[in-house]
């Protein structure tokens, strides 16, 4: 699967998600590039989940929030590597529907 890719699961729906990131690390002398950064859209029992990966915010995330109804939003909120605080409330208002916002990726607050 591949981003813009949907699969039908037995527990519900999944599909890859576009993110903005960098997806590479070093071994050695060696960059090793890791392919495309990417999130989850998760539909669970008739909820709907985004799960955004390591991204900063980025535009798409608003055609995010008008294709599907989000029950729950899970934001990289560390301010380094991935998004700060002023870019999550952002795209919070981009998403309008969640009832739960949960943060993760507070480890690269500095």
């Amino acid at each position: 699967m591949h981003i813009g890719g949907d699969y039908t699961f037995d527990f519900g729906w999944l599909q890859l998600a576009p993110a903005m990131h960098g997806s590479s690390y070093i071994e050695g002398d060696n960059i090793i590039y890791m392919g495309n950064p990417c999130g989850f859209l998760i539909e669970i029992e008739g909820k709907t989940i985004y799960h955004a990966g390591d991204t900063g915010l980025f535009g798409d995330m608003k055609l995010i929030g008008e294709k599907v109804r989000l029950d729950v939003a899970m934001l990289p909120i560390g301010g380094n590597f991935v998004m700060g605080i002023d870019d999550a409330v952002k795209a919070v208002e981009f998403f309008m529907t969640i009832i739960l916002l949960i943060s993760f990726s507070h480890s690269t607050l500095f």
